[in-house]
């Protein structure tokens, strides 16, 4: 992990800014907010993921978060039409993180026995409820059927990366662009597609990013093949 008190100190300088000179605003959550706009931490990644460690985090889920984004997972979910919209992957290697919204639209939307929990009362009546969001994420986990149903997402992060409108794999082509033009200020990849956000059940939080590179110094270039060597 990078410097953990450089990580740290960044973030809470951050958090004393948003309390200090934070605006109210309301939000979706109904919960408020305090805001400020346009906070810019800067990491050196060489020294590491930087990782808060003011709150406890489960790095796990951050991996297979960011795997499942990139579509760089298991070829089998994409032959059985799981791609990066779905979140059978997530719910697979108990990551929660995005059960939330398919599983309201579930709530709103399902009305089909097959898709509710039968329960059998003292007198043996029987009665029909939802799923909760547990039972929700492990239906998802065990029945490929109740995925496609009901565990899409929409165009979300990773469908935009890799799957813009014509085909655009977005991430391949700023790869493709760092070996070949390292120096264009074009190298950036989007989230944010105005046409689809009205089928994503949740729009990005961060839109995009940008590449910027430069040529190693001979110390990095030693580091670099160093680690080559000991993977092979």
């Amino acid at each position: 992990m990078a410097n953990d008190r450089n990580v740290d100190e960044q973030y809470r300088s951050v958090l004393r800014d948003v309390l200090k000179n934070g605006v109210t605003k309301s939000d979706r959550t109904g919960t408020g907010t305090k805001s400020v706009f346009g906070s810019l931490l800067r990491f050196d990644m060489a020294q590491g993921f930087p990782l808060v460690t003011l709150k406890k985090t489960n790095f796990r889920p951050i991996v297979h978060e960011l795997l499942w984004m990139l579509d760089s997972v298991d070829g089998s979910y994409a032959e059985r039409g799981f791609g990066p919209h779905n979140i059978k992957y997530l719910c697979d290697n108990d990551v929660a993180i995005w059960n939330e919204w398919p599983y309201k639209r579930y709530v709103e939307q399902n009305t089909d026995l097959d898709y509710l929990v039968r329960d059998l009362d003292a007198d043996g009546k029987e009665s029909y409820r939802d799923y909760t969001l547990k039972e929700f994420a492990a239906k998802v986990k065990a029945d490929d059927a109740f995925a496609h149903a009901w565990g899409g997402l929409g165009p979300v992060y990773g469908q935009q990366w890799r799957y813009w409108a014509d085909g655009v794999d977005q991430v391949q082509d700023a790869i493709d662009q760092l070996r070949s033009n390292p120096d264009s200020r074009r190298i950036m990849v989007s989230a944010w597609n105005p046409s689809d956000l009205p089928e994503q059940l949740l729009p990005p939080c961060h839109y995009g990013f940008q590449y910027w590179s430069r040529e190693m110094d001979l110390g990095e270039r030693l580091a670099a093949a160093g680690r080559t060597e000991l993977q092979v």
